[in-house]
């Protein structure tokens, strides 16, 4: 059950008649911790049906056509969803999803698996991270909605949405934002455990990006991304293949 003590409503959506009839009976036989708000085949009507009513848990086939995991990640703004990703026998895709902020069952669906990943959004309560597109979850470093930076001369206080990027230098962090550039005297792990990861993303040792400052990428010396104030920051090796499954590339 939620936190509210009524089922978890979920969502799939999957042309794979197999896995729809797995997922929705086990679904189906635990009535009382989940109920299931459709089953849809087709991609766009799935999409369609989650905007008008947004589902706790949206099991999601990452191979459908016309996905891409930066839409789908913007289709419930305003409440949070967590996205189970449902993928064929595949180490790269596997591998992406597992070491993303999502989870992932892979195609054919073992019942047992099923069940663990059920009784862990039970056991959490299903408090995802906020999709993309909706407010950051208020941390304990945020004042009325603010991330309190401290600098040399005291704190400067930042609304998360505005940050652009953090590059870490050494022992200091460079906050960057539209009006101004910030050196922090925090590593860049300190705010990487602190912004959310359904907006922002460790796209490099170096640096952490908000996804929604992206202008575009370019194949460059192994890959960069443009913002949007036309700094051009690396994609590391590490991290292509989770920032591609994300972008949908």
């Amino acid at each position: 059950m939620n936190a509210l003590g009524r089922p978890i409503p979920c969502l799939i959506i999957d042309e794979d008649d197999r896995s729809n009839h797995v997922l929705g009976s086990e679904l189906r036989k635990r009535s009382t911790e989940f109920s299931l708000d459709g089953i849809y085949s087709c991609y766009k009507e799935g999409i369609q049906r989650a905007i008008k009513v947004p589902p706790q848990v949206i099991f999601l086939d990452v191979g459908m056509p016309f996905f891409t995991g930066r839409e789908m990640l913007g289709v419930t703004s305003g409440r949070p969803t967590k996205l189970i990703f449902l993928a064929r026998e595949n180490a790269y895709v596997h591998q992406a999803i597992k070491n993303s902020p999502f989870d992932c069952l892979l195609k054919p669906i073992a019942p047992l698996e099923l069940r663990r990943t059920l009784n862990r959004l039970v056991e959490n309560n299903v408090h995802p991270a906020t999709v993309a597109g909706a407010p950051l979850t208020r941390k304990e470093d945020f004042v009325y909605g603010k991330l309190a930076l401290p600098t040399s001369t005291g704190y400067q206080f930042v609304d998360p949405n505005e940050i652009m990027y953090c590059q870490g230098d050494e022992e200091y962090t460079r906050i960057t934002t539209p009006s101004g550039t910030y050196l922090i005297s925090k590593h860049l792990k300190y705010f990487e455990a602190r912004l959310s990861s359904s907006r922002f993303f460790r796209i490099h040792k170096s640096y952490i990006l908000n996804l929604e400052f992206i202008r575009s990428m370019v194949r460059t010396e192994g890959g960069h991304v443009l913002m949007t104030n036309d700094k051009l920051i690396p994609i590391g090796r590490s991290r292509r293949k989770e920032f591609s499954l994300l972008m949908g590339l």
